[in-house]
């Protein structure tokens, strides 16, 4: 990483008040080459509670999935819990970033874009069903079995959706995303019922800290 810009600010009295620090840095790859970049907002509000802002998170296609944001979330999650923030807050989107940010553990700040993933799902279980209806292979084939157990998972996510966002057990991000997964299954390598419908997904996040 190499920061490259830092300011600091009054943050705006519709959220919260207080002040601000926003700074910008390069992911540099081995070889030096700038493959990303990285905004982050740390914001003080007037009664003293102190969250951070994940602005924005980019890495070029060729370089993800080898372990620089993961490298960059932990180290940032130790200065967090190290100076006693309250939150992190950000907003998934940027193509795996919905799939990415629900399975390090944020969850849905906002009804919407719970109930924007939860029509997604709603959507991805109409296809698996018309798939069970129109099969015409064997009746033991392990791609058919896998139909059946994402139904299964679709339908019980979707029940407990039923308690609407807010409630306790309404699902989480993050136990939508893992929802298939199966020991030693790798994003963007794999699919699985979770990766699919959270791919491509955007939604206001929080991870209480």
């Amino acid at each position: 990483m190499k920061i490259r810009d830092v300011r600091e600010g009054t943050h705006t009295p519709a959220s919260g008040g207080g002040s601000y620090l926003y700074f910008r840095a390069d992911i540099i790859a081995p070889d030096g080459a700038i493959v990303g970049l990285t905004d982050r907002k740390w914001i003080r509000e007037l009664d003293g509670t102190v969250w951070a802002e994940h602005e924005r998170q980019r890495i070029d296609k060729p370089h993800r999935g080898k372990g620089a944001g993961s490298a960059w979330g932990r180290h940032l999650n130790a200065l967090y819990y190290e100076s006693e923030f309250d939150r992190i807050e950000l907003f998934a989107s940027d193509d795996d970033g919905g799939y990415m940010w629900a399975s390090v553990g944020f969850d849905f700040k906002e009804a919407w874009g719970a109930q924007a993933v939860i029509d997604q799902l709603t959507v991805e279980l109409r296809r698996l069903t018309r798939e069970r209806s129109n099969w015409s292979g064997d009746s033991d084939d392990p791609r058919l079995a896998g139909i059946i157990e994402d139904i299964r998972l679709a339908e019980r996510i979707l029940h407990d959706a039923h308690v609407g966002f807010g409630n306790a057990g309404f699902p989480s991000a993050e136990r939508i995303s893992q929802a298939g997964r199966k020991p030693g299954m790798k994003y963007r390598v794999d699919d699985w019922l979770g990766a699919r419908v959270m791919a491509d997904s955007e939604w206001d996040g929080v991870k209480y800290l």
